[in-house]
């Protein structure tokens, strides 16, 4: 009985903390998205990352792993063309 409450205690502390990610996103005075970014249990970012125009386009993105960016960073003008290879 004992080993089971453990175990039990156990699958519940592991399980909030993978739902301990959080999504952030930053407005700009206007009131228009700035940027989205997801963060983990560690605070870290972790997942992708977009950064927005005042105008509401997309500025760039990237992917993140525990604080780490993975792959290239795509960068895009206020008109929306895609800067980066």
């Amino acid at each position: 009985m004992r080993r089971l409450l453990l175990l039990i205690t156990l699958t519940i502390l592991l399980c909030t903390n993978v739902y301990a990610a959080k999504e952030l996103k930053q407005y700009y005075f206007d009131g228009t998205l700035k940027s989205v970014a997801t963060y983990n249990n560690k605070k870290k970012l972790d997942g992708v990352y977009k950064n927005y125009w005042p105008n509401g386009i997309l500025k760039e993105q990237g992917r993140y792993k525990d604080g780490v960016l993975i792959g290239p960073v795509i960068r895009y003008a206020q008109d929306g063309t895609r800067l980066t290879p």
